[in-house]
């Protein structure tokens, strides 16, 4: 009777809508999923980030008689009277986190969560879960250029599910990317990387990028980060991180057999 899923990881191009979405999931556990004592947070790196999801749920609810209803607004969040349940955003503090009981966390922007301390911040909220019976912990960004991040970690994880290599049975991931960086001009490629496409993002607005990106380099890899969810190393590299990757990819591989062949010669 409860929900499978606990981990969401949504990848989708920029300015198609993640964060209202974000928002009205939160609005839906808030008010009507039955849990009692709910704590909801909205994760960044700066609290100025995790404030932009916390106010578009603060606009539904003034918005709606029902909701605002027995919502009180304090200084630092929203406290639903019936429930007992807080909404707040929340900065990158894996220590203050420690003690958090969360129902619901919305981990916004995750590929500009900074290495380490983005791993460690996400794993204490994760933890902070554990008591309850059907939390949601919502991944939500676009691609990034930040290596050895939660992102690639969680990234990594939800293409084993999509492979059908993994036994997960508590992660959603929706990956909208488009296939093949070589089709980044072809406007219904990048429908697979926009699906708010002419709905909140214009094929016109998308065409128009495209022809800056095709003859500007730091252009072209912020195209194909942003709007097409490839990741990129830098947004000024002269090479795109999954060409890096290959390489590093087929050079630790070489090394493996060097050392191999070099057993057998030694033995």
């Amino acid at each position: 009777g409860f929900r499978l899923v606990r981990e969401v990881l949504l990848i989708i191009g920029r300015r198609n809508g993640k964060t209202l979405l974000a928002a009205a999931i939160s609005c839906y556990l808030a008010y009507l999923d039955g849990e009692i004592g709910g704590r909801i947070y909205y994760v960044a790196p700066q609290l100025a980030q995790a404030n932009l999801c916390f106010s578009a749920v603060y606009d539904m609810i003034k918005h709606d008689k029902t909701l605002s209803v027995g919502t009180q607004k304090r200084r630092t969040d929203l406290f639903i009277e019936r429930s007992g349940t807080t909404i707040a955003p929340l900065a990158f503090s894996s220590k203050k986190s420690d003690g958090l009981n969360c129902s619901c966390v919305i981990c916004d922007e995750i590929a500009s969560w900074q290495g380490e301390a983005g791993l460690r911040q996400y794993e204490v909220l994760k933890s902070s879960v554990g008591a309850r019976t059907q939390p949601i912990i919502l991944s939500i960004s676009t691609a990034g250029y930040v290596n050895d991040s939660i992102y690639d970690e969680l990234f990594t994880r939800a293409t084993a599910v999509l492979n059908g290599s993994s036994e997960e049975l508590r992660l959603l991931p929706l990956l909208y990317v488009i296939d093949d960086p070589a089709d980044w001009r072809d406007i219904d490629e990048l429908e697979k990387a926009n699906p708010n496409l002419d709905v909140s993002i214009t094929r016109e607005f998308l065409i128009d990028e495209m022809k800056i990106a095709e003859t500007s380099h730091s252009k072209y890899l912020e195209f194909l980060t942003k709007y097409c969810n490839i990741k990129s190393n830098s947004s000024i590299a002269w090479l795109p991180y999954h060409v890096i990757d290959k390489c590093f990819s087929g050079k630790s591989k070489l090394r493996s057999e060097e050392r191999r062949v070099g057993k057998e010669c030694r033995s």
